[in-house]
């Protein structure tokens, strides 16, 4: 199932809501109260969560339940473009993003309600992907010279065991596709 937060209010001055997708229709849900725009979406107590928005305008936190958008805490700052990741223990991880035109490293998370900022990335990262595997998030940056690629290792109670930087990439691609294969298999 994959779900899709728009904002209240778009740019196009267009009300629209989050939808459902579980792979082969769309069924249109609640608003969000804030707007969410490169604010990211993951996991977070097994509910979608969001996290900020676009041009830095606000901090605000919301996580979709049954009955709707419900708020979470303020994050402590006023984030866009970060990565969002969902771990096994229902916490939610947030990777870089942006505050105006200053990239960030910060790792943050979300656990009982409480944001604490948990580690560093070794380069300033936003506009990427990651996913969660093994114990391990990857986080490929969309933006920032020299685009980093990270690797998380977890222990076993998901605290941050060590954050490595596996590589770059060449040139900036926002939001990157990541898919998990076998080693030496071609897609």
């Amino acid at each position: 199932m994959c779900i899709v937060p728009f904002p209240k209010k778009a740019v196009s001055k267009k009300i629209r809501s989050p939808e459902i997708f579980d792979g082969s229709s769309a069924v249109t849900t609640f608003e969000t109260t804030y707007t969410h725009e490169l604010g990211g979406l993951g996991f977070y107590q097994n509910q979608p969560a969001t996290v900020g928005c676009s041009w830095n305008n606000h901090k605000k936190a919301e996580t979709l339940t049954s009955t709707g958008w419900v708020a979470l805490p303020d994050h402590p700052l006023a984030l866009a473009g970060h990565s969002s990741i969902g771990l096994d223990d229902n916490s939610m991880i947030l990777l870089g993003g942006h505050i105006g035109s200053t990239y960030q490293t910060g790792i943050w998370q979300i656990r009982e309600n409480v944001w604490t900022r948990i580690g560093e990335l070794t380069q300033s990262a936003a506009f990427g992907s990651a996913f969660y595997t093994a114990r391990s998030i990857f986080f490929f940056a969309g933006n920032n010279s020299p685009y980093p690629n990270h690797r998380i290792d977890l222990t076993a109670d998901e605290e941050i065991k060590e954050v490595v930087r596996i590589g770059n990439h060449e040139r900036q691609y926002n939001y990157p596709v990541l898919l998990e294969t076998e080693n030496n298999r071609c897609l």
